[in-house]
């Protein structure tokens, strides 16, 4: 199990800053004018709606799949569901705070193909491993896939025997 919290630029560490100081003018106002209920709204909106997404965003490798949490957002992607894994520079909205991104291709659980991007800290590491256990799945899954037909294959085998030994008692 690997796990690797985002990597956050420049830009991004300079819009929470902003969004604090802008939560912190309004609070001070209405203090001042004695509405403080406003100024408590704000705060608490910044605490839980533009912070978290800042000090929660992280990614599991697991055995079978990855977990991508970003705030209250958390998708699980199983591996044998990955259709490609790439580096991609963008800026999308994601769960990552930078715009070097894992560009991660999936069928979700109703089949249709989505797109998410991922900034972990240890970009090159994670995206090695990350490649690797999609690469051990992908093979895995063929495995398992050629043993099922063998061993169907050998069944059915077994069911023409038997009925050519019938044949052969009467």
């Amino acid at each position: 199990m690997l796990k690797s919290s985002s990597h956050i630029n420049l830009i991004s560490f300079f819009l929470l800053i902003l969004f604090l100081c802008i939560t912190f003018i309004i609070f001070a106002t209405t203090i001042i004018f004695n509405v403080w209920w406003i100024g408590l709204i704000f705060s608490l909106i910044f605490i839980f709606a533009i912070c978290p997404p800042y000090f929660f965003t992280f990614y599991v490798l697991n055995e079978n799949n990855i977990t991508i949490r970003c705030g209250y957002y958390k998708t699980i992607i199983p591996f044998d569901k990955i259709i490609s894994v790439h580096q991609k520079d963008c800026c999308k909205i994601a769960p990552s705070l930078d715009s070097k991104r894992i560009e991660v291709v999936y069928f979700n659980k109703k089949n249709e193909i989505k797109t998410t991007y991922i900034s972990p800290n240890c970009f090159s590491d994670f995206l090695t491993k990350f490649a690797d256990n999609v690469l051990n799945s992908v093979k895995n899954s063929e495995a398992q896939a050629e043993s099922n037909k063998i061993k169907t294959s050998s069944k059915q085998k077994l069911s023409q025997e038997k009925f050519d030994n019938k044949d052969v008692i009467k």
